[in-house]
């Protein structure tokens, strides 16, 4: 079973995914925006991590995804 806490961090992932500029609120206390940046994944420079931060808590999480073309 997911947890909600879990549920948000995807939903909040599903957004970034598509648009690192969203204005998203974090989803671990509300206190803040995400911020999203990208780095190319070293096993493949056909992926990237798009690292997720709180710029109120700190709270982070990062997806990794096709390099946008």
């Amino acid at each position: 079973m997911i947890s909600p806490a879990a549920k948000r961090w995807i939903a909040a992932a599903k957004v970034l995914g598509r648009d690192a500029q969203a204005i998203v609120r974090c989803p671990g206390n509300d206190d803040g925006v995400l911020q999203a940046h990208d780095e190319i994944y070293a096993r493949d420079p056909t992926l990237i991590e798009r690292y997720l931060v709180c710029s109120v808590c700190g709270a982070r999480n990062v997806l990794r995804m096709k390099a946008p073309s």
